[in-house]
C-alpha cells in the first residue's frame, strides 16, 4: 500500500497541519532528482525532502544530512530565485492521486507577490517536481524535463502550461450506494470476469492493489472473487468496507502504520488505515504518525544511499565522461559526414586539370562543364590567387587525401567512443546498484585499471575479487548467479560457467550478467522467465515494464580482444520481455 493515494491524503494532512505558514529559509538539491527545502514556522523547524527518484519518489520531514554538490543544479538555483523566503500558505491532494501541490507566495524581482505552485508528482518512473506561477499554470522548470520525444501524452518543459496527467477514475469521497451497486451492475454487463480486486483499484482514485486486497479481507470476500460471483448481500459488504475507507478520509481518521515480518524483521508495507490482511502471527504492525511511519518505513533505504553518497565521486566521474564521450561522438558523427564528401574534391581536381587551358593564375574561380553529372552540369570551382591552375588542382587532390585518410580513422575513433559510452553506462550502472563495500571497492579497481581513477599506493598492489555474485535459486532448483560489476560478470561468464549454462543479459541496456547453472539438465520456462526477472532488475532498465532481455548458452558468447571488463558479443540469442517486481525477485534470493 506504500505511497498509494490514501496515504499521500494522510500525508498531506499532517504537512497541512505542521508546514502552513513556514517560511523558506534554505533549498538545496543533494541529489539529481531530489530537493531538501529547509523552513521555519513559529518555533519550529523543518526539513522537507523530496525525491522523484523513479524507484523511490516520496514526501518526507527529515532529520537527516546531505552532501550537497559543490555547484548547485539549475532547478535549485531556480526554486532559490523564486520561492527563497517564501511562505507556504497550503498543503493540497489532487483528489486522491498520487499528487501534492505546495501552494507558495514569495515575491519577485519587483517586489510583487507572487503564487507559486510546487507540485510533486508520486508516479514511479513518472514522477516529478515541477514549478508552476499559479496565475497561468505556465511551468517555470522541473526537476526531470518531459519532451515530445519521451512521452506522446504530455510534456513538461519551461514555459508550456502545466496539465495533470489524465484520469478516468472516480473520487472516492463522491461514493455512494446507489452509484457503487449501478457500476457492478454495469460492469456484469461488460466484463463479469472481472475480479473484484481490479474493480477497486481502477475505478476509484486513491486504490493500490494491496489497499484494494485489504478492503475485500475485511468485507469478508474471498482476495479471488470476480464481480459476478458477488451476490447482493455480498456488494453491500462490500460496499461498506469501502466506505470504511471513505470515512476514514473525511474524518482524517488515519491510523499509520509499518508493517514488517517477524522472522526476518523486513519492512515490507506502509499504509494509512491499520491493515486487517496481515496476520499478527507473521507479522507486526507498528502504529505511529505518519511522518515517523514514512521514515521508519525508508529507514531500510539507507543502506542504498549511504553507498550513493560513498560512490558520489565515482558516479559523478563517470558521468561526466559518459557526457564528455557522447560530445565527441556527436563531433565526430559530423566529422563523418563532411569527410564523407572527399570524393568532391578529387572531382574538383579533375576538372581543373581538365580544363587548364581557360584558367589563369590570379583567377579566383571559374565555371567549367561537370562531366561526372548526367546530363552535364556546369559548376563553379572555388581558386585560390596565389598559386597556379596546377596547384590548384594539386591542393583538391591534397583535400581529398586528407578526408579520406581521416574517414578511415574517423570510423575507428566512433566504434572506440561508442564502446567507450556503452562501459562507462555499465560502470554507472553498477554503481548506483552497489549496497556492497567489497563490491565498491572492486568497481573502483576496475577504474584504476581502465586507467579513469587515479590508484592510491595500497591499491597498486594485484587484488582478488572480494564479493560474491548476487545467488538466486528459482522453485525449480537451479541456482542463477549474477554479477554485482564488470570484473565479477568476466569471472562469471569466461570462467565460472559451463559452455551448457544459459546466460542472459539485457538487450541494448546495461546490466550485469546473468548465469542460469544448467548442471547438464534442460532449464524450465518458469527459472528462464525468473533469470530474465532478475537481468532486468540488475539494470538500468529495473524501473521499466517488457524490458527486453537477450538469453543464450554461454558457448555462445566470447570476450573480443582488447575488450573492456563485462563487454562481450554472442550469437543465436533470443528475447525475452519482462517487467522486473523487486518484492517478488527477493524470495529467491539465497545470498
Amino acid at each position: 500500500m506504500a505511497y498509494d493515494g490514501i496515504f499521500i491524503a494522510a500525508l498531506t494532512a499532517d504537512l497541512k497541519k505542521r508546514l502552513i505558514g513556514g517560511k523558506i529559509d534554505k533549498i538545496h538539491q543533494p541529489e539529481p532528482d531530489s530537493l531538501l527545502i529547509q523552513m521555519h514556522c513559529g518555533k519550529e523547524r523543518y526539513k522537507l525532502y523530496i525525491t522523484a527518484n523513479s524507484s523511490l519518489p516520496f514526501i518526507s520531514l527529515t532529520e537527516n544530512k546531505f552532501e550537497n554538490p559543490l555547484s548547485p543544479p539549475m532547478f535549485c538555483m531556480l526554486l532559490r530565485k523564486h520561492i527563497s523566503n517564501g511562505t507556504i500558505i497550503d498543503v493540497e491532494q489532487r483528489s486522491q492521486e498520487r499528487v501534492v501541490t505546495f501552494k507558495i507566495e514569495a515575491r519577485n524581482e519587483l517586489g510583487e507577490l507572487v503564487l507559486y505552485h510546487l507540485i510533486v508528482e508520486i508516479m514511479g518512473k513518472h514522477s516529478n517536481i515541477i514549478l508552476t506561477v499559479a496565475d497561468d499554470n505556465k511551468i517555470i522548470d522541473s526537476i526531470h524535463r518531459v519532451s515530445m520525444y519521451q512521452s506522446r501524452i504530455r510534456q513538461i518543459l519551461p514555459g508550456l502550461t502545466f496539465d495533470y496527467l489524465p484520469s478516468n477514475k472516480l473520487n472516492l469521497l463522491s461514493l455512494t450506494n446507489d452509484q457503487f451497486s449501478r457500476l457492478i451492475g454495469e460492469l456484469l454487463d461488460s466484463n463479469k470476469d472481472l475480479e473484484i480486486v481490479k474493480f477497486l483499484y481502477t475505478t476509484y482514485e486513491g486504490f493500490s492493489p494491496n489497499l484494494a486486497r485489504d478492503v475485500i479481507f475485511q468485507s469478508g470476500l474471498d482476495l479471488k472473487s470476480r464481480l459476478s460471483e458477488l451476490r447482493p448481500q455480498e456488494i453491500d459488504q462490500l460496499f461498506e468496507s469501502v466506505n470504511r475507507i471513505k470515512s476514514t478520509m473525511e474524518n482524517e481518521a488515519y491510523t499509520p502504520c509499518t508493517i514488517q515480518e517477524k522472522e526476518t524483521g523486513k519492512y515490507i508495507d506502509l499504509t494509512a488505515i491499520h491493515p486487517a490482511l496481515y496476520s499478527p502471527e507473521l507479522y507486526t504492525i507498528t502504529e505511529s504518525d505518519v511522518i515517523s511511519v514514512i521514515n521508519d518505513y525508508y529507514k531500510r533505504k539507507d543502506v542504498v544511499n549511504r553507498f550513493l553518497q560513498k560512490s558520489q565521486s565515482m558516479r559523478k566521474m563517470v558521468s561526466q565522461r559518459i557526457e564528455k564521450g557522447t560530445h565527441k561522438l556527436s563531433n565526430l558523427q559530423s566529422d563523418l559526414i563532411f569527410a564523407e564528401n572527399a570524393d568532391d574534391y578529387k572531382i574538383k581536381g579533375e576538372l581543373v586539370l581538365a580544363n587548364l587551358y581557360q584558367i589563369e593564375k590570379g583567377m579566383n574561380a571559374v565555371i567549367v562543364d561537370n562531366y561526372y553529372t548526367d546530363p552535364c552540369e556546369k559548376i563553379e570551382l572555388q581558386l585560390d590567387i596565389r598559386l597556379s591552375p596546377a596547384d590548384n588542382a594539386q591542393k583538391f587532390f591534397k583535400k581529398y587525401n586528407k578526408l579520406k585518410t581521416a574517414q578511415t580513422e574517423i570510423v575507428k575513433q566512433i566504434e572506440e567512443t561508442t564502446d567507450e559510452i556503452a562501459y562507462l553506462e555499465q560502470v554507472l550502472n553498477n554503481l548506483e546498484n552497489t549496497t556492497d563495500n567489497a563490491n565498491l571497492e572492486e568497481i573502483k579497481m576496475e577504474l584504476v585499471k581502465a586507467g579513469i581513477l587515479k590508484a592510491r599506493k595500497e591499491q597498486m598492489q594485484r587484488q582478488k575479487l572480494k564479493s560474491a555474485p548476487y545467488h538466486y535459486r528459482s522453485e525449480e532448483g537451479f541456482d542463477i548467479l549474477v554479477g554485482k560489476n564488470n570484473l565479477q560478470n568476466d569471472q562469471l561468464t569466461l570462467k565460472t560457467a559451463s559452455k551448457s549454462d544459459m546466460w542472459l543479459h539485457t538487450k541494448d541496456i546495461p546490466g550485469s550478467h546473468v548465469i542460469i547453472r544448467a548442471e547438464g539438465h534442460d532449464i524450465p520456462d518458469e527459472t528462464l522467465l525468473l533469470a530474465a526477472k532478475l537481468a532486468a532488475f540488475h539494470s538500468k532498465g529495473k524501473s521499466s515494464s517488457q524490458v527486453p532481455v537477450d538469453y543464450t548458452q554461454v558457448r555462445n558468447v566470447n570476450k573480443p580482444s582488447g575488450a573492456k571488463p563485462g563487454m562481450v558479443i554472442y550469437v543465436k540469442n533470443h528475447t525475452l520481455y519482462v517487467t522486473p517486481d523487486a518484492d517478488e525477485l527477493e524470495k529467491y534470493m539465497i545470498q
